[in-house]
């Protein structure tokens, strides 16, 4: 099978997980991905979300505050997008992000969320306008997005639609548009200390494992260019 990422026929064991699916790296790109056999992969989160349902409207009022720091990082997307551009939080759970954007003046923006109960809890608990909200991709125009947004999320795609999923994200931006977020790196410190111990180590969940280098690989070949990678911690 090849890697996701390069696209390469490269993979070699790398680690088990406490579950014992295995985890195989790509001697090339360095990325790491399970093989997304049926009987490993499970990604339904149609009902994902339990935990949100029984936490008290305190918790929500806390998460939809904007703190100093992100005041500054929506100030910038002002400056540099422009008040009115649109923006996509993809599989944005219950929407804080998309809350803060909306409360920052983007009007514009949709949270894309699969489960149902997730998309619930966006409306009723967080306060997103039904209209913001989305339960299926093909809701939005092709052409029609100026910045998406992945907030560790990107590592949870199927393995064999994940780059049909990206191609079909690409549609959905301008000319010009920005694919950003973030995703645990498979080059950590942390993994490299504690191995499968490390809770970024939880396949089937976890599918794809990205280093700088693999997610290159991945969105270049899917008609990215790059403008800024980076890590951060450890």
């Amino acid at each position: 099978m090849n890697c996701i990422c390069c696209n390469k026929e490269s993979l070699m064991f790398s680690i088990k997980a406490k579950n014992n699916i295995k985890i195989y790296k790509c001697t090339i790109c360095e990325g790491g991905q399970i093989l997304g056999d049926s009987k490993d992969e499970v990604h339904d989160y149609s009902d994902y979300g339990d935990y949100w349902e029984n936490l008290p409207s305190k918790y929500f009022d806390e998460r939809n505050k904007i703190s100093f720091p992100k005041k500054i990082f929506f100030n910038f997307l002002k400056i540099t997008l422009g008040q009115n551009s649109s923006i996509l939080d993809f599989g944005g759970g219950a929407g804080f992000f998309a809350k803060k954007c909306l409360n920052s003046g983007f009007n514009d923006t949709y949270l894309f969320e699969p489960s149902n109960k997730l998309r619930s809890i966006a409306e009723n608990k967080v306060g997103i306008p039904k209209k913001n909200i989305i339960a299926k991709i093909s809701e939005i125009k092709d052409e029609s997005i100026d910045m998406i947004i992945m907030l560790d999320v990107i590592e949870h795609l199927p393995i064999k639609e994940a780059e049909s999923i990206i191609l079909n994200l690409q549609k959905k931006l301008k000319k010009n548009g920005i694919f950003a977020g973030v995703t645990p790196n498979f080059k950590s410190l942390n993994i490299i200390l504690h191995g499968n111990n490390d809770p970024v180590i939880s396949p089937p969940s976890h599918s794809i494992y990205f280093t700088v280098k693999s997610l290159h690989a991945l969105l270049l070949r899917t008609g990215f260019k790059k403008f800024l990678v980076f890590t951060s911690g450890f």
